[in-house]
């Protein structure tokens, strides 16, 4: 329910006006009562403001103190209080110039708080408490009321008292109004994002606002018209608004987006109201507007921004997405130029890509040119260097050196970026924008321009993340593995062409299907169930598993299957798998090549040697025979018929030695052409003869090799267990021994016999020194000069080894065949390379090692000559001899091909040249750069023409080839002689010098004398 209002009042002087509103009417007011308003100021305030900010109580009555003092109004700047002390405390802390009292409360204020007081002015306003009335309830209890002005204390309001009260009530009213009004307008006027002007023929006002807006002062702007500010395009329509106004025409008109320039050259935009007042009796414009510029802005890159993922989601490779992104960054900020330049090494140096716009040459011509020579003012090199995008905002005021400044402005390119981009974190290149307008790129398009930064990077990372799923994509359709990928269901989405290939069904007959279709029924429910667990628990399911063919067939597949969830939250299967079926297979003939011969199908060496140990475990007394068989000429056959022939007939002797055999006897093959036999239980000796005479009937028929026939030649050596050694491996060095005896001897067939003990006992002393040559260094080099015929000085040395203990001096004769044919050899020539290259580096002298024939062939031997010092290769002669070579020519070419094809190659010599098997023929083939003639020819030549003749056409021959001759075995003077005038290069020999140790050879080499032969 609202409560009613009193009907009659004791009210302040401020409280009648307000009900003077309401309809009261003051008859009465209490006599003797009257006050004054008082101005007060701190005593040491000076007026010198233009504007005062004066303190009011909240009170209307108090305006009549704004009405009546001396203060211009204008020039008063309001600030309520809530009660006369909050006015004192704001006085005191200067907030306030002044403030409004009442005198009877400034009189009762305390003296230590008057000390402080001014009283600017007093202003006189006599003003009563009213008794006042509704004036429905005077009119009807009148007579009554007229009678209280008998009571005491109370007077007759006077007909003046009450026409004053309404005067000071419409002066109230109007103050008030003034007041609000002058603040509202004052706020509007100093808003900094209002733009408030005024123009007839120029301006006449113009707000802070405005002046923000367009750079210039109040006193520049006074002297403009409006269309000196208008962008050129928006010049038309503006200059027929601007002419109707000026002709009285009154109406309102919208600019959703008006262009001006800003006194910089920056391009801004304004949403404006304006509408036609009249100003000192004349028409004049007013505008009332915002700046939008921003917005622009934004709405523009918000624009391109679109337009840029249009561009990544459309482009599908890189030249495509610069040049869309030139272009449509170029069109749509009307840009002067657009170019991209990329990064095409670590260092920052700009290869220019693609341009578009105007002047499209000029980051060839100028930009690029000048990046190159690392001006690091450049905002495109500021930008890669740092990472960071840089902004020129007006071209005059940015650091680039005059003469590219020049350039610039000729142009009008007054504001440019610079954008680096990244491809996985990497600076890949830089895109620059240039545009005409001052301030077109500024800080505040910053993070619009990082987005721009941000895309251009995704997409290039977009199109390296294409190729790659291209990549893969292809190579999985192109590799023989199983791929098959299913939905969360087991639905087959793919499967790979291999998978086809495999199971027999055509992709469309794999596609929407279930792995079901190559269940072969031979795994169990809970195979099944435990890898659906194990994938659904997100976790690979590995596995081998026995699928069917479309046919029927059965495959095996070693299988992977992974859970792959996708961002979506959608779960994929990819089941990884190669086919096993025929690697198992694989696995077995592996298996069976540990033990077997590949070639022959008889047992390898191991495996030979490991079942004669069984046999002897079996029965230590049974008298048995090991044979050891060697193909004398299967170098020859290679040779002759290829690698291809010598397979057949190794092939056929396996054959026909196992027919040979019986059952409990064990063949095997020891060797390229050796093959080992064990004749078990031999009732007597004389058995042996047997064997041994059906093994020489079997090698008298010859093998026939694409219509050649050819003879086999052989050796064989023998040895009786258990007489001639109690274990497998002393019957086995016996045998060997026997075997090279045989062949030094020229035999087919020898037996083990006591003399063989002795030369057995030697091989086991030799054995032993070896032994002792390594563990305590006794192996030394003697030094066999070789001197050049045209001046007789010496030209090189042969390195030949010795084994020295106390003052016993070994020969290589007694120890080397023994050496290069023992597991001792790698060791040996290691020290050989090492020693070498120790006096190479010493003497820095042609220096001839020698090279066994096992460790040409061996497979990494090139690599341990290349290891050797590069300065060593000009001094290093590698002796091979031409037995080595002739073993397998088409190898042999080969390794001296490698060995010869280096800077400062090696020197290759053919040692003992002329006892090989017809090696003149490949002479022109072979690498080489001497050869050595063997010494049998050089001692026989003077006692015997033939010998002669033909040592001097190997000499010619060899010239002819462009190789060197050195002659082996020189020992008087007339062979000296001879070859001298045969125009042999080299010669060595005992006439010249024997062997000499280091420090005699040293004393030899580096005197000044010649050698004095002739």
């Amino acid at each position: 329910m609202q409560e009613k209002e009193p009907d009659l009042y004791l009210a302040s002087p401020d409280v009648a006006i307000l009900l003077m509103e309401k309809d009261y009417i003051p008859l009465f007011r209490l006599a003797g009562e009257e006050d004054k308003l008082i101005l007060v100021c701190l005593k040491n305030f000076r007026k010198g403001k233009k504007v005062f900010k004066v303190g009011l109580p909240e009170l209307n009555f108090f305006y009549l103190g704004i009405l009546l003092s001396s203060l211009p109004i204008e020039n008063i700047d309001i600030v309520f209080v809530k009660c006369f002390k909050e006015g004192l405390e704001k006085l005191y802390n200067k907030e306030i110039d002044f403030l409004f009292l009442y005198e009877r409360f400034f009189n009762d204020l305390p003296q230590n708080q008057k000390e402080f007081l001014k009283i600017e002015e007093t202003i006189s306003v006599p003003f009563y408490h009213f008794l006042m009335f509704k004036k429905a309830f005077y009119q009807k209890y009148k007579d009554f009321i007229d009678k209280i002005e008998n009571i005491d204390h109370f007077e007759k309001a006077s007909k003046e008292e009450v026409q004053r009260l309404n005067r000071i009530l419409k002066k109230i009213l109007f103050l008030s109004i003034f007041f609000r009004n002058k603040s509202i307008l004052e706020n509007l006027l100093d808003h900094p994002g209002l733009i408030i002007a005024a123009y007839q023929d120029r301006f006449i006002f113009s707000n802070k606002g405005g002046l923000e807006v367009t750079g210039y002062t109040l006193e520049e702007i006074l002297n403009m018209s409006p269309l000196d500010l208008v962008y050129e395009e928006d010049r038309p329509l503006a200059e027929k608004i601007l002419k109707r106004r000026l002709k009285g025409q009154k109406f309102p008109f919208f600019y959703p987006d008006l262009r001006i320039k800003h006194k910089s050259g920056k391009i801004i935009h304004l949403f404006c109201y304006t509408q036609t007042i009249h100003y000192n009796n004349k028409p004049t414009g007013l505008i009332i507007g915002i700046d939008i510029t921003r917005e622009k802005q934004l709405e523009t890159f918000n624009k391109i921004l679109k337009k840029i993922n249009e561009i990544i989601i459309k482009s599908n490779q890189e030249k495509e997405i610069f040049e869309n992104l030139c272009k449509t960054l170029t069109e749509t900020f009307h840009l002067e130029l657009t170019w991209i330049g990329k990064i095409e090494k670590e260092d920052p140096i700009i290869t220019f890509i693609y341009s578009y716009g105007k002047e499209i040459d000029f980051p060839k011509k100028l930009c690029i040119p000048y990046l190159q020579n690392l001006k690091e003012t450049h905002p495109a090199l500021i930008a890669l260097k740092k990472g960071e995008i840089t902004i020129n905002e007006y071209t005059p005021k940015f650091p680039f050196p005059e003469d590219f400044k020049e350039e610039m402005l000729k142009r009008n390119f007054l504001s440019c970026v610079a954008i680096p981009f990244f491809k996985y974190g990497k600076s890949y290149g830089v895109l620059s924008l240039i545009s005409s307008v001052p301030y077109f790129f500024t800080e505040e398009i910053r993070e619009i321009l990082v987005e721009i930064q941000k895309d251009i990077s995704f997409a290039l990372e977009k199109i390296e993340l294409q190729k790659e799923h291209q990549l893969l994509f292809h190579v999985i359709e192109q590799s023989k593995e199983w791929v098959v990928i299913t939905d969360q269901n087991g639905t087959i989405l793919y499967g790979s062409p291999f998978v086809s290939e495999i199971s027999g069904y055509s992709p469309d007959e794999i596609r929407g299907k279930n792995p079901r279709i190559f269940k072969s029924g031979l795994h169990s429910q809970e195979f099944y169930k435990k890898l659906w667990d194990t994938i659904l628990s997100g976790k690979t399911f590995s596995t081998v598993i026995i699928n069917r063919t479309k046919d029927g067939s059965l495959f095996k597949l070693e299988e992977a299957i992974h859970p792959i969830k996708l961002p979506d939250g959608e779960i994929r299967f990819i089941a990884i798998g190669k086919d096993v079926t025929k690697e198992e297979y694989l696995i077995k003939e592996i298996e069976y090549f540990k033990f077997y011969d590949p070639l022959t199908g008889l047992y390898n060496f191991p495996t030979f040697s490991f079942k004669v140990n069984e046999k002897i475990a079996e029965d230590k007394n049974r008298l048995s025979a090991l044979l050891l068989l060697d193909i004398q000429n299967l170098s020859w056959i290679n040779y002759t018929y290829g690698v291809t022939g010598g397979d057949e007939v190794i092939k056929e002797v396996a054959k026909r030695l196992k027919s040979i055999l019986s059952e409990k006897d064990i063949i095997g093959r020891a060797g390229g052409d050796e093959f080992a036999l064990w004749i078990f239980d031999l009732p007597r000796i004389e058995i042996i003869n047997k064997i041994v005479e059906k093994i020489k009937f079997s090698f008298q028929k010859p093998i026939i090799f694409e219509n050649n026939f050819i003879k086999l030649e052989y050796n064989l050596g023998l040895v009786l267990y258990p007489r001639d050694g109690s274990s497998f491996e002393e019957l086995y060095e016996k045998a060997t021994l026997t075997l090279n005896t045989a062949k030094k001897e020229n035999i087919t067939f020898k037996f083990y016999n006591s003399e063989l003990g002795k030369q057995f006992e030697k091989f086991i002393k030799t054995e032993e020194i070896i032994q002792k040559a390594f563990k305590k260094n006794l192996f030394i080099f003697y030094y066999q000069p070789y001197i050049e015929l045209s001046n007789y000085k010496i030209a090189g040395v042969e390195a030949l080894v010795r084994i020295k203990e106390d003052e016993k001096l070994y020969p290589p004769s007694e120890f080397i065949d023994y050496l290069e044919n023992s597991p001792y050899l790698r060791l040996f020539e290691d020290w050989v390379l090492q020693k070498a290259s120790e006096q190479i580096k010493k003497w820095n002298f042609n220096f001839s090692i020698n090279i066994s024939a096992r460790t040409f062939f061996e497979e990494n031997f090139i690599y341990r000559i290349k290891k050797l010092p590069k300065d060593n290769y000009p001094y290093l002669c590698l002796e091979i001899t031409e037995r080595t070579v002739i073993r397998d020519i088409n190898k042999a070419k080969e390794i001296l091909t490698i060995l010869k094809d280096t800077e400062n190659s090696i020197k290759i010599a053919l040692d003992d040249f002329g006892t090989g098997y017809s090696s003149l023929i490949h002479l022109k083939e072979l690498p080489v750069d001497i050869i050595k003639i063997d010494r049998s020819f050089i001692s026989d030549m003077m006692f015997d023409k033939k010998v002669m003749s033909l040592v001097k056409g190997l000499i010619d021959l060899a010239h002819s080839f462009g190789i060197k001759v050195c002659a082996e075995g020189v020992e008087t003077k007339e062979q000296l002689q001879a070859l001298d005038i045969m125009g042999c290069d080299y010669a060595m020999g005992f006439y010249i010098s024997k062997p000499l140790p280091e420090e005699e050879i040293e004393r030899l080499l580096f005197s000044k004398e010649r050698l004095k032969l002739l």
